[in-house]
């Protein structure tokens, strides 16, 4: 705990928050120097992410966005 992480787990960050901290909460993962594995039913929140996407989905997980994905299409 003395050391610097490179992981953030919010878990729904953007409940129970005003619009205006809504908007900050979407443009900080950008800023952030390691990974991010965040829980939200929020889609724009969501979808403020750039890098890759892991999403469960009927029974198995889905991978979108980043570059591993854009070499499958």
């Amino acid at each position: 705990m003395t050391r610097p992480a490179g992981l953030l787990v919010p878990d729904e960050p953007t409940n129970h928050v005003s619009p205006a901290l809504v908007e900050e909460l979407e443009g900080a993962p950008a800023a952030l120097p390691g990974a991010v594995v965040a829980v939200s039913h929020d889609q724009r929140f969501r979808s403020a992410f750039t890098g890759p996407h892991l999403e469960p989905c009927a029974g198995s997980v889905r991978r979108s966005g980043g570059a591993a994905a854009e070499d499958r299409s």
